[in-house]
């Protein structure tokens, strides 16, 4: 989706990814996206299941990820991060 979006000249701002997916995980799904100059300007949030988030502060090094949310995943938290990160780009 995130290559359609880009192909069309319409590339995704931003989009959440989850750290425990089928197939692969969103760290793995992070390193393709970063290494393709079409979509790599799509910033990443990263969905952290309980118990994972310190897990990985060898993987956060890469800075793959604007930011990160735990889950379950509250309203008020969710709108923080993307608040965060996206504000000087709705300007």
């Amino acid at each position: 989706m995130l290559r359609s979006a880009a192909a069309q000249d319409q590339p995704f701002d931003c989009a959440l990814v989850d750290l425990e997916m089928p197939g692969m995980d969103g760290w793995q799904f992070a390193s393709e996206v970063n290494a393709d100059k079409a979509i790599n300007g799509t910033r990443l949030f990263l969905m952290v299941p309980p118990g994972k988030m310190g897990g990985e502060a060898k993987m956060k090094l890469l800075n793959w990820f604007d930011d990160y949310v735990a889950k379950p995943i509250k309203r008020n938290d969710l709108l923080a991060v993307l608040e965060r990160n996206l504000a000087s780009s709705l300007d």
